[in-house]
């Protein structure tokens, strides 16, 4: 006989359900459920309750929090967008951005970001190895068309000496693995995005491996590496984390822990 099924046990795979699939919003932007709820989990860490805005479920995001919430998505926003990025997702000025704006400028940069990262690879294919071919082909003819070995005479047959000195192929030296090894490295923190790594990044690299670290312990990890906390924790301490940390300073932290 099968197990009775309650009415809570429907409800929660009927939910399951429908949080797998995209919002009408995603879908209308080409998202995906897994990016729908990257953007809404990244919006949720910025976002208030504000008591003009009670209707918005996931509350809203102060303004000067949208970029910072589009960094922990690995979106980089350069300064001369921000003015007109900002009154797009808030054209009334109200000063706060509810989640469905900030969903759909997320989306558009996610494309953006993609597009443009598309453009990249097929640059690096069509350049990959091609010096090395013409290289190697050029040598391979050099080797069909050399001249054929002496004869050599002895006694009772005449045999033509079969047996030549190995010839060893030059190859280019390999690129050093360092700077690949560090930018694969720094790529996932900040997910692939140029710049630095900000307290956002951090964020969610502790959620992926399910650490459970606070703000403040985040923050003294970038006061650490970034050099402030040679200045001081009381002291332009805010100031000192808000900097975030540069490549530069990643490896050195890589290289005293013994990473690189």
């Amino acid at each position: 006989m099968p197990p009775h099924r309650t009415a809570k046990t429907l409800r929660h795979k009927a939910s399951s359900a429908l949080e797998q699939r995209p919002s009408k919003l995603a879908r209308e932007h080409g998202l995906t459920a897994a990016q729908e709820s990257e953007i809404r989990e990244a919006f949720r860490l910025f976002a208030i309750l504000h008591p003009d805005f009670e209707d918005e479920d996931e509350g809203v995001l102060q303004k000067a929090d949208v970029r910072r919430c589009l960094r922990s998505l690995s979106i980089e926003v350069d300064s001369s967008d921000l003015p007109e990025m900002l009154d797009a997702v808030d054209p009334t000025g109200t000063g706060v951005v509810p989640f469905g704006p900030f969903l759909s400028l997320a989306a558009l940069r996610l494309t953006d970001k993609d597009n443009d990262d598309d453009d990249d690879e097929e640059e690096v294919d069509y350049n990959d190895g091609t010096e090395e071919d013409e290289d190697l082909d050029a040598e391979s003819n050099s080797d069909i068309y050399a001249a054929p070995p002496p004869t050599t005479k002895t006694k009772g047959k005449s045999k033509a000496s079969t047996t030549t000195p190995s010839k060893k192929r030059k190859r280019k030296p390999s690129p050093p693995t360092d700077p690949a090894i560090i930018d694969e490295a720094f790529a996932l923190f900040t997910g692939g995005a140029s710049g630095r790594v900000y307290i956002e990044h951090l964020r969610r690299v502790m959620r992926e491996l399910h650490e459970d670290y606070t703000d403040q312990e985040l923050k003294d990890m970038i006061l650490v590496a970034n050099g402030e906390q040679l200045r001081g924790w009381e002291e332009g301490s805010q100031e000192g984390w808000e900097k975030g940390v540069s490549k530069e300073d990643f490896v050195g932290v890589m290289r005293r822990c013994g990473a690189f």
